[in-house]
């Protein structure tokens, strides 16, 4: 596989294992009309030694790929042109310096024990509520909770007012120690990239914004609320969408060039997986009439219900119907004695199975089943014969090879996480983690309630 195949290929597997999804610290709320994305500017500094850099070649396929990708995406959504807005060259401030759309100067507020408050829309938030910090930046409540906010919902229509507690919790705790990795991984972005790597950076964010704004019928005010509409701000939307696209060029440059796989990982992988991947195993797709002597009056009685119903489907009668009106067991009549597509060896009746297999589509079995203390009859609609996709083709190797290399990625990925963390300064508060929770829990009423309507 060509090198700069490969290096794109990187580039969607660093997308797919969670980089950075709204876990940015800096909220800024200055308007972006006339701004490109503040690239705070600090002294290059290696983390245990030199960064990897990647011969030029890999690093200008790198860029191709992920400018190239961006415009096909926003000239398939927008119709004309690339949707690539021009980046303006300007002083843009760090975010401690940067001022709200009243021009009003962000500060950091200190935040153990800011109360919990209510907007207009319902939505609960602390006042510059701080669950950790990273090296001085600070990580906000409602980013934590934006988090699993959706999740949170979703599970409420499940559990009781204490289940759900204890699950917030959890939830809360696993999304603050996945933004502190996440701040980690940009401040080290901001660190060792250099300003070729922040104009990248600046011209895909540039994009997707516009793509954006395209989405909304071209307008930035209706693209601002839709934004609002899921709870969110575009502004900064766009800001963490900035942070992803730093660490994935960080990562790109930095891990990437150290992802090896051979082709004899690539056989080994496959000679270990071939049954379980890349063997299809023959299946059968069929419908079931079952009848319980309990439940017609003894064993005699279902032998009769079950001679009738052959002899009617063997006159030609639809199967279907047959199972609505015979089958004893409330789903198979309901769903007209569908099982769906049964693989060889799983169905838990094996002369059920074994029966099945041994007809062809259209048949129904001559002789009635008995297992497990009930009869059965059984007519085969469908049937797939297996086969093993070979190690020679070249669909089976891309995806042994995207395994391969995500497995990598995520293992050098863990560790450049820990020496960071190693290196890092981290304060978690706890007793605000908590306010988190009693916030979710203020929501937990509408949640459920919404499961039940």
């Amino acid at each position: 596989m060509p090198y700069g195949k490969r290096s794109s290929l990187l580039i969607t597997a660093i997308g797919g294992v969670g980089l950075l999804v709204g876990c940015g610290s800096s909220g800024g709320n200055k308007p972006l009309e006339s701004q490109t994305f503040y690239n705070t500017q600090r002294p290059a500094q290696s983390l245990g030694g030199p960064v990897d850099r990647p011969g030029p070649a890999l690093y200008d396929d790198v860029k191709v790929d992920l400018l190239e990708k961006e415009k096909a995406e926003a000239a398939r959504r927008g119709g004309q042109g690339s949707g690539i807005a021009p980046v303006v060259a300007e002083n843009v401030k760090p975010p401690s310096e940067q001022s709200t759309s009243h021009g009003t100067p962000t500060t950091t507020q200190a935040a153990s024990t800011a109360p919990a408050t209510t907007t207009p829309s319902g939505q609960y938030m602390t006042i510059g509520g701080v669950v950790a910090e990273v090296n001085g930046t600070p990580i906000y409540a409602d980013r934590v909770l934006n988090q699993v906010e959706k999740d949170l919902a979703a599970k409420a229509r499940d559990l009781d007012a204490r289940q759900f507690r204890q699950y917030a919790l959890q939830k809360l705790t696993e999304a603050r120690e996945y933004c502190i990795s996440n701040e980690l991984e940009f401040a080290a972005a901001q660190r060792n990239l250099d300003e070729k790597d922040r104009q990248l950076a600046d011209k895909l964010t540039t994009a997707w914004r516009q793509r954006k704004i395209t989405e909304a019928g071209g307008s930035l005010e209706l693209a601002r609320r839709m934004a609002a509409a899921d709870g969110l701000n575009f502004e900064d939307q766009v800001q963490e969408q900035y942070r992803i696209y730093m660490t994935q060029i960080y990562y790109t440059k930095r891990v990437l060039p150290r992802i090896q796989i051979t082709a004899q990982d690539m056989r080994d992988y496959y000679r270990t997986h071939k049954e379980s991947e890349f063997t299809q195993h023959d299946q059968v797709r069929f419908r079931l009439i079952k009848i319980d002597p309990a439940a017609v009056g003894g064993r005699e009685a279902a032998i009769a219900k079950v001679k009738e119903a052959q002899d009617k489907a063997a006159r030609g009668f639809d199967f279907a119907e047959l199972a609505k009106g015979y089958s004893t067991d409330a789903n198979l009549a309901r769903s007209g004695g569908e099982v769906g597509w049964i693989q060889k060896g799983s169905f838990k009746l094996e002369k059920v199975e074994k029966a099945a297999f041994e007809l062809q589509p259209g048949e129904v079995s001559r002789d009635f089943i008995e297992e497990e203390g009930a009869f059965y009859i059984v007519k085969v609609e469908e049937r797939k014969v297996g086969h093993v996709q070979p190690f020679e083709d070249p669909a089976v190797q891309d995806r042994i090879y995207s395994t391969l290399r995500s497995q990598q990625f995520r293992s050098l990925r863990e560790q450049v996480i820990q020496q960071l963390t190693a290196n890092a300064i981290i304060r978690k508060n706890n007793d605000l983690l908590q306010t988190v929770v009693e916030m979710a829990m203020q929501r937990y009423p509408q949640w459920a309630a919404a499961g039940n309507a």
